[in-house]
């Protein structure tokens, strides 16, 4: 791939796709994640499978969360035990209900009494670590050993007790090493997805140490085009802690302007772990004649406060089922 205005990008070959050995580190953890949405079926999901080996003696941190606009949101987050069947050579299991799998490409099955399916990724770009190395926090406490892709969604899903067949775009990542939760206060991440030419990443990151770090890239076609400056506008909820989507403005290294307009899709999921509340957003991405699917993802928490969230205006906490409405 063609770099414009950046430097140091790893490619990760398809032995990087399984199980690494546990580190030794108390906040070693090893985590696949994955976000997706099919615009025409009305239906996706985000999914994370994370495994830290010193948390209660072992323990699969499991984030199932499924979305469908005519039928309901679907939440399903546990910490359960790792077992032996947790770990093998090409993926992670995530318990009995969910499986991450590499098999020439990344494969995602689902089995519970509310959610099953199987849904295989096609990348549209090489697997590549894109964060700065001199990031900071970002870089040493949270993302040392990171890769990711956009690519394409196909398979089948029931989703209370619904049927979707899937053709969808989405974004997935893979990260393993030292991942200590309590250095992130508060950041905004945006990813997203157009199709097979067109993707892009923003953001912006504030560590216990103080710093705060910016970036992000476009990927078109064979070309990945850092940005000079990244913008990020989040319109936050008087919760302080939800939002309703929002705007992404980079000024990229060629010269161009890349601005991204992200509108809800449904009400978004908030993750509370190690005392850090994180709230995705499924949102509709708009750049310019491109219309695709984003992750808009935020954390609020300058004042390290500990209080786990519960009056949520555009958020789902709880496991279970929820209106798809109201986003």
């Amino acid at each position: 791939m063609e770099i414009i205005g950046g430097s140091n990008i790893r490619v990760y070959a398809p032995k990087d796709e399984g199980s690494h050995p546990f580190g030794q580190e108390p906040w070693w953890q090893e985590s696949v994640f994955l976000f997706w949405y099919d615009l025409k079926a009305g239906a996706g999901g985000m999914h994370r499978i994370g495994h830290e080996p010193h948390l209660r003696d072992g323990s699969v941190v499991l984030y199932n969360y499924f979305f469908t606009s005519d039928n309901a949101i679907y939440k399903n987050t546990q910490i359960l035990p790792i077992r032996s069947d947790d770990r093998f050579a090409n993926g992670f299991g995530g318990g009995p209900s969910c499986r991450f799998e590499y098999d020439g490409r990344p494969i995602w099955t689902f089995d519970d009494e509310h959610a099953s399916g199987r849904l295989e990724f096609e990348d549209h770009h090489p697997p590549i670590d894109l964060f700065p190395q001199n990031a900071g926090t970002v870089a040493d406490d949270f993302a040392k050993n990171h890769l990711e892709a956009s690519g394409r969604v196909t398979g089948r899903v029931t989703i209370g007790g619904k049927g979707f067949t899937i053709d969808a775009v989405g974004f997935r990542d893979h990260s393993w090493g030292v991942r200590v939760w309590p250095s992130l206060l508060t950041h905004r991440w945006v990813a997203g997805v157009f199709g097979p030419s067109h993707s892009f990443c923003a953001l912006s990151w504030l560590g216990e140490d103080g710093t705060l770090r910016k970036f992000g890239f476009l990927i078109r076609g064979e070309k990945v085009i850092y940005a000079n400056d990244v913008d990020i506008v989040t319109a936050i909820e008087v919760d302080g802690v939800t939002h309703r989507g929002g705007k992404v403005r980079m000024a990229l290294a060629n010269g161009e302007l890349a601005e991204v307009t992200a509108e809800p899709l449904a009400k978004g999921i908030l993750s509370f772990h190690h005392n850090v509340a994180m709230f995705d957003m499924l949102c509709r991405a708009t750049m310019g004649e491109h219309v695709g699917i984003c992750d808009f993802e935020t954390t609020n928490n300058s004042q390290q406060g500990a209080k786990r969230p519960t009056n949520l205006i555009r958020g789902v906490i709880d496991n279970g089922f929820y209106p798809a409405s109201g986003a």
